[in-house]
Parts: C-alpha cells; sequence; structure tokens
C-alpha cells in the first residue's frame, strides 16, 4: 500500500521532484507547458531556492530573447551616444565604437572630429578634460545600452 502523502491535496511529499505534464506543439515539434501549468507548479513550490533558481532562469531567457532583438554592436560600427546617458554632454555625439569590456555590457567609444570639439567647448563638461590639439576623444565604458548604432547593419 502507497505512503500516505502529508496532505489530502498533496500528491508528492514536500521536496520531492514534480513532474510536469508537457503538450507537444506539432508546429514546433518539441514540449511546451501551458500558462496556466507553468503558474500551477510555480504555485507549488515550497522553497524559496527553487522559486529564485526558477526567477533567474526566467531573467535569463527575458535578456535572451531582448538580446535577439538588439543591433550587434562590434568595434569599427559607426553610432551615436542616446539621450539617456548622463552626464548630460555626453548625449549625441557620435564616434566609432571600439572594444567591449569583458562582459560585452560596456563599450570604449572613439569621437569623431565634431563631436570632440563640442565635448571640449561645451561648458557642462566638468569631466572629460579634452586637450586642445586632440582630434579625436576616447570615451571609456560606454553603456551598449546607450549606444545607437548608425551605419548599415551589413557593414
Amino acid at each position: 500500500m502507497p505512503a500516505t502523502p502529508a496532505h489530502p491535496w498533496r500528491r508528492f511529499p514536500p521536496g520531492a521532484s514534480r513532474p510536469v505534464h508537457l503538450h507537444l506543439r506539432p508546429e514546433r515539434g518539441h514540449p511546451h507547458a501551458h500558462p496556466a501549468e507553468v503558474r500551477t507548479f510555480i504555485s507549488e513550490l515550497s522553497d524559496v531556492v527553487s522559486v529564485a533558481a526558477l526567477q533567474e532562469a526566467a531573467t535569463n531567457r527575458l535578456i535572451q530573447l531582448d538580446a535577439d532583438k538588439r543591433p550587434v554592436i562590434a568595434p569599427g560600427r559607426t553610432g551615436r551616444i542616446g539621450t539617456t546617458i548622463t552626464p548630460a554632454c555626453l548625449r549625441l555625439l557620435t564616434g566609432t565604437v571600439q572594444q567591449p569590456n569583458r562582459t560585452g555590457s560596456r563599450f570604449d567609444f572613439l569621437l569623431d572630429a565634431a563631436s570632440t570639439e563640442r565635448l571640449r567647448r561645451d561648458p557642462s563638461n566638468t569631466r572629460f578634460r579634452v586637450a586642445d590639439d586632440e582630434k579625436r576623444y576616447r570615451l571609456a565604458k560606454v553603456p551598449a545600452a546607450c549606444i545607437e548604432l548608425t551605419d548599415p547593419a551589413d557593414s
């Protein structure tokens, strides 16, 4: 005779792995759980570690889906620094993307001559010292999210 569950509504003892019923989506040929089943599965998780692991997996998937939509930022591409960056003196400066940091979340950015001159003369610029003889100023660690590419994608 099988052991009695810990609670009348629970088929599995706490901590035991629970099977997830998956349905095949013929158009894709792989298993897919319905959102209602996923919600039920999540609501039955009994410990913080399991919920945190699931949350981390969902976050990673959202990042991956978002990255698939973004243009590929690579050294040599031309672009403009967006309006969301601080300090404000860097907004809408143009130049060429340089090497990324280790994670690819920030890039060095080599300003073109006109943007270098604009940064040099900007009265709100108290952070970047651009020498009078410097033709193109190199900004370090510009966030990738603030770089808007201006060249065609196939270059």
